[in-house]
């Protein structure tokens, strides 16, 4: 499927890991096949990320007092993991990067297991959700940040200009002549248009087989991106946090302002509302449009 990165595959029948490497190695020069899954390894991850010390009991008690509520606050939810994270950053630095790999063990297991079992233990739901967002915000150690990304992350600021050059043949000596552009003060090329809203829409549909099109859909895209626009506090907070903390405000804006947008479009409302991912999908390409109107992140933009 189109965007789609991952696949997942579950073997109901062979029981055989040989078997499946087997077929695989038709289309992999190497296939690697991991140990069976064991649920039971949720809670030896679990009895891990409590020996570190970093969260206790009352820890997760008091993320899902303000997490699992009707409209949850992210602002509320940032004030009881910055706690943590302040804890996990007087740690060691071998502390801090095995703390945040058990973290994302923890996700990324219990995200697997259920898509496929239902889980009776409410703690570990408690657990994954306040790991998931915990994740976000714990330090990566600089070796640990992909080569490119530190590359990157050392340029302060960049722009990027259209360049035209006129190129046409001189008829009289069948040369090709070739016109650099004017130097100077001159005025540059407009930048790039934003994508259009119903774009937007058509990627919404094709990723998630809706049929969500029409002016009332982009209406509503738009109007919620003017109540972005104009939220003073979302603003702030880009230009003074860092990437993670803006993108967890923005998301808590988003879900605030389609709440009171509910009588709006009801089905565009509900597919936000009732699916996560459609959701989450939704709010990477607001984000990125948004992140374009304003300007790097921790730099206030007139």
């Amino acid at each position: 499927m189109k965007d789609k990165d991952a696949t997942c595959v579950l073997d109901f029948v062979s029981g055989n890991p040989d078997r499946v490497k087997e077929a695989f190695s038709r289309y992999y020069g190497e296939t690697s096949l991991k140990n069976s899954t064991d649920p039971n390894d949720l809670y030896k991850i679990e009895s891990k990320l409590k020996k570190h010390g970093f969260f206790f009991a009352a820890d997760i008690e008091e993320f899902s007092k303000v997490f699992y509520v009707a409209r949850p606050s992210q602002d509320k939810i940032y004030s009881v993991l910055k706690k943590i994270v302040d804890r996990v950053e007087c740690g060691t630095p071998e502390d801090q990067k095995q703390f945040r790999a058990n973290l994302g063990n923890y996700v990324d297991l219990y995200s697997f297991l259920g898509q496929i079992i239902k889980f009776t233990d409410p703690e570990l739901e408690q657990l994954f959700q306040f790991s998931r967002y915990l994740l976000k915000l714990v330090p990566v150690q600089p070796e640990d940040q992909p080569r490119e990304l530190r590359r990157y992350v050392e340029v302060e600021s960049i722009k990027l200009r259209k360049n035209k050059i006129d190129v046409y043949p001189d008829k009289d000596k069948g040369t090709l002549e070739v016109h650099e552009p004017k130097t100077g003060d001159g005025p540059f090329p407009d930048p790039p248009l934003p994508e259009p809203l119903s774009e937007i829409l058509k990627r919404l549909n094709e990723r998630f087989g809706t049929d969500i099109v029409g002016p009332a859909a982009e209406e509503f895209i738009e109007t919620l991106e003017t109540k972005l626009n104009a939220d003073e506090s979302l603003a702030a907070s880009f230009a003074v946090n860092t990437s993670e903390n803006a993108r967890l405000t923005f998301d808590h804006k988003v879900r605030d302002h389609v709440q009171d947008m509910i009588d709006t479009n009801f089905k565009f409302y509900k597919q936000i509302n009732d699916k996560p991912e459609f959701a989450e999908f939704l709010n990477d390409l607001l984000f990125d449009r948004y992140s374009e109107r304003r300007g790097p992140i921790g730099n206030s933009v007139d």
